[in-house]
């Protein structure tokens, strides 16, 4: 899981950088980047999940 905001650094590179050499799940997490399209560019760009927080577990 990466937390694009809170890398110091923008979190589509890093998860450009991991996909290229991880072959495993890659879940990117925000509070800020809310918008349709980051999430769409954020799965184009290998990611297998787009979440945004805050992320509530129901039982």
């Amino acid at each position: 899981m990466l937390d694009l905001d809170k890398l110091g650094e923008d979190g589509l590179d890093v998860m450009r950088r991991l996909r290229a050499g991880y072959d495993g799940a890659l879940i990117l997490v925000t509070a800020q980047r809310r918008d349709l399209a980051d999430c769409v560019l954020g799965l184009e760009m290998g990611a297998d999940d787009y979440l945004v927080s805050p992320i509530a577990c129901v039982s």
